[in-house]
């Protein structure tokens, strides 16, 4: 952290002294900075899941789902992104992981972006598939779903293991560990996490939660689309 500070506030004081390859050199290490900065923090927030036992209770999907949007505001906004779900139900959760899962995988249908086409990602909570779980009455399907780059689904595993990567940092940032926290979380539920996909044809992740009863909505469900 200390690097980035010191690094950042050379940068502004030698503004108009610096050439065009210090200039450079220390973008760079600001850049190194930062993604290693980002990669404790993920690796914090990986190593807590064993330690800590999370606290369970009722979670309205639908309320975390706007906390989670307002606070990814920013983000959504710098790349015009849209962010379409539908009615939610309650699940049996921890209120914290459950944000934390659903702005990495919201996050992640943002970042992974086709050139020229505007992220688009749909949140909704599939019943037909969730009729197929071993439990349909204990378990609901949320499936979160882009138009982003997608990836070739023989990796459609490996992309849950911790720094696993299919693209350079160059291409698009991140540590490598997001989707890693996702499967941890969804394990700690007892819950399923799978993905579909095809290159350039979008990405689609299914998650198996458990479902506090009557928590499916009935009848069809009002859909919300954010765009800010």
């Amino acid at each position: 952290r200390k690097i980035l500070v010191f690094s950042d506030k050379l940068l502004t004081l030698a503004d108009e002294s610096l050439s065009d390859d210090m200039r450079r050199y220390m973008d760079k290490i600001i850049r190194s900075s930062q993604r290693m900065q980002k990669l404790i923090n993920d690796l914090l927030i990986f190593s807590r899941k064993d330690s800590v036992l999370p606290q369970f209770e009722d979670v309205d999907l639908n309320v975390l789902l706007a906390e989670v949007i307002s606070d990814m505001e920013v983000e959504i906004e710098k790349r015009d992104a849209i962010i379409r779900y539908e009615a939610l139900p309650t699940v049996w959760g921890n209120q914290s992981q459950m944000r934390q899962l659903f702005q990495n995988l919201v996050s992640n249908g943002i970042k992974f972006h086709r050139d020229g086409i505007k992220p688009v990602v749909s949140i909704y909570c599939d019943q037909a598939k969730a009729s197929l779980l071993d439990s349909p009455v204990t378990r609901c399907c949320i499936v979160i779903e882009d138009n982003g780059i997608g990836f070739d689904e023989k990796y459609a595993e490996e992309i849950f293991v911790v720094f696993k990567r299919l693209h350079s940092y160059h291409e698009y940032e991140g540590s490598g560990v997001g989707l890693s926290i996702c499967k941890k979380i969804v394990d700690a539920h007892n819950g399923q996490i799978s993905a579909v996909s095809k290159p350039e044809e979008g990405a689609r992740f299914y998650l198996e939660l458990p479902l506090r009863l009557q928590g499916i909505p009935a009848g069809k469900p009002k859909s919300k689309e954010i765009r800010l």
